[in-house]
């Protein structure tokens, strides 16, 4: 198998659980695509699903 094969795999497997948690965050679902850009874009959206909330300016 090629790299590029093993690639898609683990895009799929990192995209797939952002692609459903999003929505449910109030965000474009189609944001999950930036964790393409691996392992930044993964770690900045878990960022933005931990404290997006405080970045909308909703009260505690």
């Amino acid at each position: 198998m090629t790299i590029a094969f093993w690639y898609l795999i683990s895009a799929a497997v990192v995209i797939a659980p952002f692609y459903k948690l999003l929505p449910a965050a109030g965000y474009s679902k189609y944001l999950a695509f930036g964790a393409l850009i691996l392992p930044a874009g993964a770690v900045i959206l878990l960022w933005l699903l931990a404290y997006g909330d405080k970045l909308k300016g909703a009260k505690e």
